[in-house]
């Protein structure tokens, strides 16, 4: 998309008819009054007549008219633009209005709109141009007119802000056709417009323009790599003298080529016409090309026609007279039937509203006005955690800063306004904004929140899509160069995304984000790296350079494609042992991981360990990772055809990841390696700082690794205020060993809480298979052996046993979390010599009755010795729970200590949405003196289970606090609920209402807590009713039953 010959004549007097300088104005017009949004999607007269608001249900009283007198806002936060709505000019005539309504060309938005007050206490009609005084002067009996032709239809590669139309499929020849009534005979046009090619060989357009020459244009060949030029543009620009016919000016435009296609950018012609009041156009471009007094002779003026003129620098104004003084180049003339004018398109009473007044805050959630909801309530959650949050719709933004038209400028203007250290787009972006493809639905397009594509749009190593720009708040920033002329340009705001497509969608996010910062772990943060093979082992170096970067208190995995087997079939590879143990790091084995290596939208490596399609199936809602993805494209978020990977992971509602930094174009491994060397040197240098968040950690990598536009494909799919979960204040230990043999610890700082000591095996020497490329070699880190829980009492705490190992730590208050770092326990200390094995008790809590059990068990296993425990054996054994012989789970993942006792221990596994059948469960633990104990269970899911219609409650009859608990089939889903409590005669005793947070289990519980007066209102024995609806009122299930009383 080209800007039109109109916003030329405009950019000339921009800086006077908007604010000269970039700040903003207080309060929005919109604060009060009542307002009337209107829209447009052609230039032309229109009126507002009682007639058309009575259609409409209202009345005005006194009318004025509010707008934009440009299109699309400047991108250069340095241009001038609108400080808020302006006033319209308009002409009343009796007790209608006319106005002049301009359909500008925008790349996000075909309407215009105006806002109508309907109870304006000082309306601005149009003012009067003053008459010339002067006699003789020169006459002008034309003026330029515009039509210009700018197809929309084709995007070629799904990115970028320019699209294509009209396609010439082969060998074409299209016939163009222009209406040229009252052509001003003797004076040329100007035809100008640009034209595409992408064909395998050289393509050329033709010109067969009667009376006329313009070259041919040829086009070369593209080559058909994927990541080269898709199609080549040249502009053209002539002066011709068109033979007009019938009022008509036909010639045709032809592309030769046989294995490839042409397309119209756009044609734009301005042709000279006669100044002639019964002409449906109204609009002229004056010619004088410097200033100049003249008169103007007009055609068929009657008293009933108007003449409106707009200086440069001015807005509209009314002429009587029809001589004009020096008159400056640019000017433009409207020339109208004042009896006749259009009703708008579309009309909407909106309410009053003035958010440049609102204070800002630290975070700033912009969302759709249907998504806004679920924003408020996320940052309700934030601002009561501390980080103070406000939640705005884009469609109060447009309205305050783009006179409602769809802008991504708008939304960086309102950024810039409130300057946030963090901001949240909670919706969905496209390419298609206008919805040309008509793929998205219309609740799917509703609820999008725009992101800067680039003007790039056809090389695809070049262009972008990139939510920085909201961040380019500086006030020599915003007009982003690209190509050669690209600038690095540092962010200011930490900026993430939820792409949801709709409220049910940002919902769930919202409620997993909240479910997830609750979640405490359990063991030091668990950094992997995911690494392709191929490529002279580049990506498994990358990962052993990053690796080497994290402090020795946190855990590493290294899980590198080369190192499991791989099958051939067709020339394919795959690796059933890669994607198992790829899955694994989302299931248990990682809390961040890092993917280095090939992918797309939809998978991971060629061998595709990881697709959409796993993703999809994922059912690790209490194990969420970070994800950090330096692959191609499988964070993209705007193509409407299809959800990327990274999208379902953070969509999901059974799991998936809780954030992602992505890319969204084709990367190089180059760029992502300093990307991936910047971010981890910020973790790094940011570990004890509470307050660094994932959006500080991704503006400051972003920042610290410019590359070009190849940087602004990386982005945030996630909550930036996220806090950092390996994040924590530090903390070292003291041990020593008492006469009596006991190990006492001293902390500093000296805390009264818990802490909780790990001890890890050596490191392992490990060599990949060299499957495709040489073997590479490189460290294991060693297996968890034993955990040790104590309490902290003044900073002392004791262990009975210290295992010879790498201990690492962790340690938790009433209100603070603490790591440390890693020591090494070269002597063991000693436990009386036993040859008695653990003792391992297996139960299922939430289940009377083993062999009938719900679908959804409570797994616990219980386990003691004699000696203290170990997770490990004497030939590297791992004690594990295998069920039905198949799937195995690590007593490491699962295990928590007794409480400064290193002699007992729990394991409690909640299993959900079972299958009917039977379930063996086998498990086994060492202690230090290598016992191993065993124990098998078994329970039955019965087919016939009544749970999921069921409502649990406990304990009844009721105390002061009741729980109940239901299934759910989506995780994260709030609801609202009643209650009713009705006697045994039907009397209604009670009613209680609330709210039922997301949870991430398919149990969702939640709890009533009852007063001493509402429990004395209650019988005995009383019946219930509760209808539990979603949370926008949609009825989900309702329960009735007995429900006790003790009094």
């Amino acid at each position: 998309m080209r800007t039109c010959y109109r916003l030329n004549f405009l950019s000339i007097v921009f800086g006077l008819i908007c604010a000269a300088t970039t700040s903003y104005a207080q309060n929005s017009l919109l604060a009060s009054g009542q307002w009337l949004k209107i829209g447009i999607t052609q230039s032309g007269m229109y009126q507002i007549t009682p007639a058309w608001l009575s259609s409409l249900g209202i009345k005005a009283s006194q009318i004025g008219v509010y707008g934009h007198e440009i299109g699309e806002l400047p991108q250069s936060n340095a241009a001038q633009r609108p400080t808020d709505l302006q006033a319209i000019p308009f002409l009343k005539q009796g007790d209608k209005i006319l106005f002049y309504g301009e359909k500008f060309p925008h790349h996000y938005c075909d309407t215009t709109f105006y806002f109508i007050r309907l109870d304006d206490p000082s309306p601005k009609p149009i003012t009067e141009l003053s008459a010339s005084s002067m006699t003789n002067t020169p006459a002008l009996d034309y003026g330029y007119s515009h039509f210009h032709y700018e197809p929309e239809s084709y995007n070629l590669l799904q990115s970028g802000r320019e699209w294509l139309g009209d396609g010439f499929f082969g060998q074409v020849n299209r016939t163009i056709q222009y209406p040229l009534s009252d052509y001003k005979t003797g004076i040329p046009s100007l035809l100008s417009g640009k034209l595409a090619s992408s064909s395998f060989s050289p393509g050329t357009f033709t010109f067969n323009i009667p009376g006329n020459t313009i070259a041919p244009l040829t086009f070369p060949a593209t080559t058909g790599g994927r990541y080269d030029q898709k199609a080549f543009v040249q502009s053209f620009s002539a002066s011709v003298y068109p033979e007009i016919k019938d009022q008509n000016w036909i010639w045709n435009l032809a592309y030769t080529n046989t294995t490839g296609s042409g397309y119209i950018d756009y044609i734009d012609l301005q042709y000279p016409r006669k100044f002639n009041a019964t002409n449906e156009n109204p609009h002229y471009i004056l010619p004088n090309k410097t200033d100049s007094t003249f008169s103007i002779s007009i055609q068929n003026k009657q008293s009933n026609h108007g003449v409106w003129v707009k200086i440069p620098g001015k807005s509209w104004q009314n002429a009587s007279s029809l001589t004009f003084n020096k008159i400056a180049p640019g000017a433009e003339l409207l020339i109208f039937d004042t009896t006749k004018g259009a009703d708008p398109l579309t009309g909407e009473i909106i309410p009053n509203q003035n958010i440049r007044a609102d204070s800002t805050s630290e975070l700033l959630i912009i969302t759709s006005p249907s998504i806004l909801p679920a924003a408020q309530l996320l940052a309700s959650y934030k601002s009561a955690k501390g980080i103070m949050a406000k939640a705005y719709s884009t469609k109060e933004i447009y309205h305050e800063f783009s006179a409602g038209k769809t802008d991504v400028t708008a939304i960086r203007d309102f950024i810039r306004s409130k300057k946030p250290k963090y901001v949240l787009l909670l919706g969905d972006a496209t390419v298609d904004y206008k919805g040309i493809n008509k793929v998205a639905t219309a609740i799917e397009r509703q609820n999008y929140v725009p992101s800067y594509e680039s003007r790039e749009s056809l090389q695809p190593l070049q262009t972008y899509v990139s939510d920085d720009f909201f961040g380019l708040i500086a006030d020599n920033q915003g007009e982003w160069l690209e190509g050669n002329e690209a600038m690095n340009e540092p962010i200011s705001v930490g900026i993430g995304r939820i792409p949801a497509r709709s409220f049910e969608e940002a919902n769930t996010v919202v409620n997993k984000l909240i479910s997830s910062e609750t979640r405490a772990l359990l063991q030091p943060y668990r950094f992997a790296w995911l690494a392709d093979d191929g490529d002279a082992n580049i990506h498994v170096q990358d990962a052993e350079d990053f690796a080497r970067l994290i402090p020795e208190a946190y855990q590493v995995q290294k899980t590198y494609i080369d190192q499991f087997p791989q099958e051939v079939n067709n020339g394919f590879y795959t690796s059933a042992a890669g994607k198992k143990a790829s899955l694994e790091l989302f299931n248990r084995d990682a809390d961040f991981i890092h993917f280095l290596g090939h992918g797309s939208e939809s998978a991971w490596t060629d061998e595709k360990v990881i697709t959409n399609n796993e993703i999809q199936t994922l059912k690790n809602s209490r194990h969420l990772p970070l994800l950090l993805t330096a692959t191609c494209q499988f964070g993209r978020f705007d193509d409407p055809n299809q959800l990327s990977g990274a999208e379902l992971s953070l969509l999901s509602n059974q799991g998936g990841a809780i954030g992602l930094i992505s890319t969204t174009r084709p990367v190089f491994q180059s760029s992502n390696y300093l990307f991936g060397q910047a971010f981890y040197r910020q973790l790094v240098n940011h570990l004890n700082d509470k307050n660094y968040r994932l959006g500080d950690l991704f503006r400051d990598a972003k920042n610290d690794s410019q590359s070009g536009v190849i940087n602004r494909n990386i982005t945030l799919l996630g909550d930036p205020t996220y806090p950092l979960p390996w994040n924590h204040q530090a903390l070292t230990i003291r041990l020593d060993t008492l006469p009596s043999g006991t190990i006492q610890g001293q902390t500093t700082p000296s805390i009264d809480g818990e802490i909780r000591l790990f001890y890890f095996g050596e490191d392992t020497p490990m060599q990949t298979l060299g499957t495709k490329t040489d073997k590479f070699s490189y460290l294991k880190s060693g297996d968890l052996m034993a955990i040790n829980n104590a309490k902290v009492e003044k900073g002392k705490f004791t262990l009975a046993n210290v295992p010879a190992a790498k201990l690492k730590w962790t340690a938790r208050t009433a209100t603070e979390t603490y790591g440390g770092g890693m020591r090494s326990i070269v002597k063991l200390t000693s436990e009386t010599k036993e040859v008695i094995a653990p003792v391992l008790t297996a139960s299922l809590l939430n289940e009377t009755d083993p062999l009938a059990c719900s679908p959804n068990p409570l797994l616990q296993i219980k386990i003691s010795d004699a000696s203290s425990l170990r997770l490990v054996g004497p030939k590297g054994e791992k004690a594990l729970i295998s069920i039905n012989d198949t799937l195995e789970i690590p007593f490491s993942d699962v295990f928590i200590p007794e409480l400064g006792n290193s002699k007992q221990g729990t394991v409690t596994i909640p299993f959900e949405s079972l299958a009917p059948g039977l379930y063996k469960i086998k498990a086994n633990c060492f202690d230090v003196h290598t016992n191993q104990g065993f124990c098998s269970f078994e329970f039955r899911v019965s087919a016939d289970n009544k749970e999921q219609g069921s409502l649990q409650i406990y304990p009844n009859p009721i105390t002061e606090r009741t729980n109940f608990s239901f299934l759910q089939e989506k995780r994260w889903t709030s609801y609202r609920y009643k209650l009713k409590i009705y006697s045994n005669l039907g009397k209604q005793m009670l009613e209680k209402t609330g709210m039922i947070p997301g949870s991430d289990s398919v149990n969702q519980t939640f709890s009533i807590e009852w007063s001493t007066a509402e429990k004395s209102q209650l019988d005995f024995i009383n019946y219930y009713q509760i209808e539990i609806t979603y949370d926008d009122g949609t009825p989900f299930r309702s329960f009735s039953g007995r429900i006790g009383n003790i009094k």
